[in-house]
């Protein structure tokens, strides 16, 4: 609340394995995952259908929304399950893992 509209804040409670803990991610207003991803990997920005996005959190909800493919995971909130178009088992059941087997076996 200090900083307005000059900062983005996400945070969200983890429970992997047993372990607890709180993240808290701040972004400047108009960044994102998805736009990181794109200064990093510029061709991702001219052929996005050529990219998969693997996400759980409304800090992932562009990424999983602009990728060519995008996949929720098991555990993820309702608004990331509905951008995705698969939905893989959670992180403790190897969701990612999952995902990334099923997509290359094609």
């Amino acid at each position: 609340e200090r900083f307005g509209e000059a900062l983005r804040c996400h945070s969200m409670v983890l429970n992997i394995e047993g372990q607890h803990g709180k993240i808290t991610e701040f972004f400047a207003p108009g960044t994102s995952k998805w736009q990181a991803f794109l200064g990093l990997f510029p061709e991702a920005a001219r052929h996005p259908e050529r990219v998969i996005a693997i996400g759980d959190e409304a800090n992932d909800l562009e990424m999983v929304r602009a990728a060519g493919l995008g996949i929720a995971m098991g555990n993820a909130i309702a608004a990331v399950r509905a951008a995705a178009r698969l939905v893989t088992a959670d992180l403790d059941h190897d969701g990612v893992a999952l995902a990334l087997e099923s997509v290359l076996e094609g």
